[in-house]
């Protein structure tokens, strides 16, 4: 089953400027006692991020992504993503599921990964013990994708790359695995590398947005504890999740939070 949550704030998200251009969606579990998966979707704006809804399927499958994607399409109607139905950017962590059925159910949207959870996929695999690195090396090995994923222009990403797996160098001979890892990453670099990327994103390159809200979802709405079911879980997200993104938006434009008009600040300097 699947539950589609789109209180009238999240309604009102969908008409946000940037509600057409880029979205972040990002699940959680252990939210009530039967584990059920809770899908955030998020676009920025200057308070920082709205939610457009929050999904609630019975895990995190395909088919369970897939059924609740299709709901919200459905519940969305023709107001959807600023009237435009789909996003340009769905900017998500590597759950090959959830991009799957985004991909199946808003085909015109373009994907792109997480800069974080690149990053992070990668210092991951270098600490693996199966992988056999080196403890002194790993930094060196990450510090060669980091330059790849850096690379201002896609000439200097090629040339990063080439290095990368270059078996000349001390380091990379003594790592085929590192070189076979890398090479099958570089056949994807259209969606992790900041080189192949446009004004489109507006300066987001991370869905850091998503991590802050499911913090605030666990610690602020639900107060760290585990709903006792999914009509509770349906009632705090339609009342005090509602409540709490009308008191932080009203504080914002009164002026009276000075952390996001700075953020907002920033982001315009990037572009």
């Amino acid at each position: 089953f699947s539950i589609v949550i789109c209180t009238p704030l999240m309604q009102r998200a969908h008409s946000l400027p940037y509600s057409k251009d880029i979205v972040f969606p990002d699940s959680t579990a252990s939210c009530d006692a039967h584990n059920h998966a809770i899908t955030f979707m998020l676009t920025p704006c200057a308070v920082g991020a709205i939610p457009l809804a929050v999904i609630v399927t019975k895990g995190q499958s395909f088919n369970d992504y897939k059924a609740g994607f299709e709901l919200a399409q459905r519940c969305f109607g023709d107001d959807g993503f600023g009237g435009q139905q789909f996003p340009k950017i769905f900017m998500t962590d590597d759950s090959q599921a959830e991009r799957q059925a985004l991909k199946t159910v808003w085909p015109d949207s373009k994907q792109l990964l997480c800069r974080f959870h690149v990053c992070q996929s990668i210092w991951r695999w270098l600490w693996s013990n199966e992988n056999n690195i080196e403890k002194s090396d790993r930094p060196i090995l990450y510090n060669f994708f980091s330059k790849i994923l850096n690379a201002p222009t896609t000439e200097m990403a090629e040339v990063a790359y080439n290095e990368a797996i270059n078996t000349a160098n001390t380091y990379i001979s003594k790592y085929y695995n590192w070189v076979k890892y890398i090479s099958s990453y570089w056949k994807r670099k259209q969606i992790w590398c900041l080189a192949y990327r446009n004004f489109e994103t507006r300066g987001h390159q991370t869905n850091n947005f998503s991590e802050v809200c499911v913090r605030i979802y666990k610690d602020i709405i639900l107060s760290r504890n585990k709903a006792y079911n999914i009509v509770s879980l349906v009632d705090f997200t339609c009342t005090i999740m509602e409540q709490y993104y009308i008191r932080r938006i009203r504080k914002f434009s009164n002026s009276r939070c000075d952390a996001s008009r700075l953020f907002l600040n920033s982001m315009k300097k990037k572009n």
